[in-house]
C-alpha cells in the first residue's frame, strides 16, 4: 500500500503519527470539542484534490467541501468544524473526491453509526494505492471503514481508492496523556 502525498509522489508503508491519523486512528485529538453529538472530517488528501461531504441527518442535509477546512494549533491536517448530530439519529454521507476544476473522479455513500449523547466522531478521508492483496492496517479506535474506486487520470490508477475511515470516542472523558 501507498499513500499518495502529491501529486506523481509516494510514501512507502511507513506508518509514523501522521499516517495512523491517516488511517483513522485520530480520535485521541485535544481540541475543545462540544458536549454533544458531533461529528469532524480530516483531509488527508495531496495538494490537487479536494472532497465535498454531503451529511443528512434528522435536522437535514449540509455540505462541507475540504477547500473551507481549517488547522488548529499542533494539528497537522485541515479538517472541518464540529457538525452537531441530533442525539441517537444515523448519519448518512455521501462523499465526492474532486479534481481541478472540481472534476469528480470517485463518489460514494456511507452511513455513520448511530449519535450516541457526548460522543464524538471524526471521519479520515484519503486516497490510497492499494497493493493486491494488501489491506489497510488495523486501526485502533476505528469504527468503520469504506473505499471507493476513482477514476484513473490526474495521477490517479484503478489501484487507487477513496478511502473513508471513522471512529468515535466520548467527550467529556479525559484522554491519557500526550
Amino acid at each position: 500500500m501507498r499513500t499518495l502525498l502529491a501529486r506523481g509522489r509516494w510514501l512507502a508503508p511507513v506508518w509514523i503519527s501522521s499516517a495512523l491519523a491517516a488511517a483513522g486512528c485520530a480520535v485521541a485529538v485535544r481540541p475543545a470539542v462540544p458536549a454533544t453529538p458531533a461529528l469532524r472530517i480530516v483531509s488527508q488528501l495531496a495538494t490537487g484534490y479536494g472532497a465535498r461531504f454531503t451529511l443528512q441527518d434528522a435536522s437535514g442535509s449540509r455540505t462541507l467541501r475540504t477547500g473551507d477546512f481549517g488547522r488548529d494549533a499542533g494539528e497537522g491536517a485541515p479538517h472541518s468544524s464540529w457538525q452537531p448530530l441530533p442525539d441517537g439519529g444515523r448519519v448518512d454521507v455521501e462523499v465526492t473526491l474532486l479534481g481541478d476544476g472540481d472534476a469528480p473522479l470517485a463518489l460514494g455513500r456511507f452511513t455513520l453509526p448511530r449519535a450516541q449523547r457526548e460522543w464524538l466522531y471524526e471521519a479520515q478521508v484519503q486516497v490510497v494505492r492499494f497493493q493486491s492483496g494488501v489491506p489497510l492496517p488495523p486501526c485502533m479506535g476505528c469504527q468503520g471503514e469504506a473505499r471507493f474506486p476513482v477514476r484513473p487520470g490526474g495521477g490517479l490508477t484503478t489501484a487507487d481508492s477513496l478511502v473513508v475511515t471513522w471512529g468515535a470516542r466520548h467527550a467529556t472523558r479525559p484522554l491519557p496523556p500526550a
